[in-house]
């Protein structure tokens, strides 16, 4: 089997085409965008013209059209060329696509239905998403939830709360899926209880970002960092200078690229409703944040009884047998068996 994917959505798609090859697949990805947060690997693919709007999307048409594959996995929008080209191909929404889908212009809107009236297959990263698949109208026998992998780090943390202080790491987005104004309102209290504790974000010029600060301010919470945004690489390795990290804090069941990777990295992470609340969270040591009054109860247990490190164990055993690009790549592979 020959697997082709086209672009790529926090990673996710670089992790798939990794478990491909683990698997014995030939498998090919196309990066179109952000390229400089990619190391050249065997099967990466690099669009030539991605510095140029337009250009960039006729040179996939022209490598969609030149290229044959049983399968073209497509990330997002970029199943309009497969399916221009009539090639056998499935979509893979990592989020906003489906979940924003009646604030999209009607274009977009148009794209998307016809991507999944179209393709064989669609692939959600979120377990949310089926519901908000099949509340627009879509056919439910045709979507998935398949889960992101992560590669399971080498370098792991082992050391936590340094002089006796206490960082906390949320560099996920101000999306308002996100719901970090609860966080903000969490740590007013947190920051209260506990001496030398910090938490940590990304700096985020936008209209959400702005709010946030403006939060920030009105609560007079204190021991708020904020750091600049940076190339994917150097995000990976800030992970370790912090004790435990918190994603998303809505009622949405889904757990981010974020949260996938702390776990890697053997660190305690929170994220909406925590563990075993699907298939595929079963003995997930996530702790939830979906509220205010949650995301405290989280932080204090991890620090009152000292779990730094017994949850970061659990959460690498975790990725280790249920979200490594092997693991995760046989589940698409699966899925591509049938409708190849």
């Amino acid at each position: 089997m020959k697997v082709i994917q086209l672009g790529d959505m926090c990673h996710a798609g670089i992790n798939i085409h990794r478990g491909l090859l683990k698997n014995k697949i030939s498998s090919k990805i196309l990066i179109s965008s952000l390229i400089n947060n990619y190391e050249k690997e065997p099967g990466v693919l690099f669009n030539k013209l991605h510095k140029f709007f337009l250009a960039k999307y006729i040179y996939t048409f022209y490598f969609v059209a030149l290229n044959q594959a049983d399968i073209f996995h497509c990330h997002g929008l970029s199943g309009i060329f497969p399916c221009i080209l009539r090639k056998n191909f499935c979509i893979h929404f990592h989020g906003s696509d489906i979940r924003d889908f009646d604030k999209h212009p009607l274009l977009k809107k148009i794209i998307i239905r016809i991507l999944c009236n179209s393709a064989k297959q669609v692939f959600v990263a979120g377990y949310d998403l089926i519901g908000k698949y099949v509340e627009y109208g879509f056919k439910p026998e045709k979507v998935e939830h398949i889960p992101n992998s992560v590669k399971l780090q080498k370098t792991f943390k082992k050391e936590f709360c340094k002089d006796e202080s206490i960082s906390l790491f949320c560099p996920s987005s101000n999306h308002w899926t996100k719901r970090k104004d609860r966080l903000i309102r969490a740590f007013k209290t947190i920051e209260d209880e506990f001496e030398n504790i910090s938490l940590t974000l990304v700096r985020d010029e936008s209209s959400a970002g702005r709010d946030l600060e403006k939060l920030i301010q009105k609560l007079s919470v204190k021991n708020i960092n904020f750091i600049d945004r940076m190339s994917y690489k150097e995000f990976t390795a800030e992970y370790l200078k912090y004790d435990i990290v918190l994603d998303q804090f809505s009622d949405l069941k889904v757990y981010g690229v974020i949260t996938y990777e702390a776990l890697s990295y053997g660190m305690p992470a929170i994220c909406t409703m925590g563990g075993n609340y699907n298939k595929s969270t079963i003995g997930s040591p996530v702790l939830p944040g979906n509220s205010v009054d949650i995301i405290i109860e989280s932080v204090f247990q991890i620090i009152n009884n000292n779990q730094f490190s017994k949850i970061g164990i659990q959460g690498r055993k975790f990725i280790e047998q249920n979200n490594s690009p092997k693991i995760i790549a046989a589940k698409f592979l699966k899925k591509y068996a049938e409708i190849r």
